[in-house]
């Protein structure tokens, strides 16, 4: 192989390399099998106990949505992680929660908006 095409070859590896590396997250501790294992039965807890908090404010009670349930439920909606919405900059978590996708008719509007937006 001539000297020129294997110095390209290497460069187009270690620039391979790099974006690989860019793109894949690290290993988190977290996310392990084995570390899910072990703590699953706490998450589901915590789940339990969520469910049931809520029922209990917002079913039994009546009381109205805090901000914080408000943007719970748009992160939901929307589909993204509590620490995706955190990064989010204040700007555009506002921009979403204006939206008020809480509400059962705003996320029926949003979604058909959605829909449309993919056929065009």
């Amino acid at each position: 192989m001539p000297l020129r095409a294997k110095k390209e070859l290497e460069v187009d590896e270690s620039e391979l390399l790099e974006r690989v590396q860019m793109h894949c997250a690290k290993p988190e501790l977290s996310k392990l099998a084995i570390v899910l294992a072990v703590i699953w039965p706490w998450l589901l807890l915590q789940g339990v106990l969520f469910q049931w908090d809520w029922y209990l404010r917002h079913t039994l009670r009546g009381e109205p949505l805090s901000d914080e349930d408000k943007a719970h439920l748009t992160r939901c909606v929307i589909n993204i992680s509590t620490p995706a919405w955190a990064a989010l900059e204040p700007r555009k978590r506002a921009e979403w929660l204006s939206k008020e996708l809480w509400e059962a008719d705003n996320v029926r509007k949003w979604r058909d908006a959605q829909a449309k937006g993919k056929l065009e």
